[in-house]
């Protein structure tokens, strides 16, 4: 039966099998065979020669033919298996979407909203460890009510910790030298930051990788309160 050979060329690697139906006069159904991967490395070939039986004999027809991507970028000609191409360029990254048929200038810029996004994620996730500790050390002599981590000093110095990472300034090379030269402040009233995003553009528009040289430098205060963490809470031996 159709499904049964189907059936059949799924098991074999790289290539899958599927039954359509269609109005065609006497012959309803089709099997579609197709290459699991794109591109003229992945075409497939089927062979009936070897095929015996009753009735008509199998037809083939080929409706797509396997092709690569082309293009051609400063006058260098490259082709790709797939309309994804990575470190063409380097940092680049590109899917290609449709043929133009007419060069055209390629314009890169940093995505500052992505990159403030991911920098506000950061600060909502500070903010939730303050919050927490703020929650935890309430104590009101009227009802009773007191936290787990009301008169904990080891909690207190934690905190005092990181929050003296996130505040001080760094000897880095850029011409920011802290987090809140670049928007990132710390609220007196509790502890949590603020950031101002406009601010933040405004300095990633500046100079982005001085910007990021407070996040990724190991002598930045992203890495000291990592090591600050590391050397609090992770087992030197299991690393957990």
């Amino acid at each position: 039966s159709l499904e049964m050979v189907a059936s059949a060329i799924n098991e074999v690697e790289g290539v899958s099998a599927y039954i359509m139906t269609f109005s065609g006069a006497g012959q309803p159904y089709r099997i579609v065979v197709q290459s699991d991967e794109t591109g003229t490395e992945n075409a497939i070939t089927i062979d009936t020669s070897g095929l015996t039986g009753v009735g008509d004999p199998i037809m083939v027809a080929r409706t797509q033919t396997a092709a690569d991507a082309s293009l051609t970028i400063n006058g260098i000609g490259i082709t790709s298996g797939t309309n994804y191409l990575d470190e063409v360029l380097p940092g680049l990254s590109m899917t290609i979407t449709e043929a133009s048929g007419v060069p055209f200038d390629l314009l890169v810029s940093v995505d500052t909203t992505a990159t403030v996004d991911s920098v506000t994620a950061i600060v909502d996730s500070y903010n939730e460890i303050v919050n927490f500790y703020n929650a935890q050390t309430v104590y009101d002599p009227d009802s009773g009510m007191r936290g787990d981590l009301v008169g904990e000093t080891g909690a207190r110095r934690v905190m005092d910790g990181l929050s003296g990472t996130i505040s001080s300034g760094y000897g880095l090379t850029g011409i920011y030298d802290s987090l809140a030269a670049i928007g990132i402040t710390t609220n007196t009233s509790d502890g949590t930051l603020s950031i101002d995003t406009d601010k933040l553009t405004d300095s990633l528009n500046t100079s982005f990788d001085d910007v990021m040289a407070l996040f990724t430098s190991e002598d930045g205060p992203m890495a000291t309160l990592r090591a600050d963490i590391d050397g609090l809470y992770v087992d030197e031996d299991s690393g957990t």
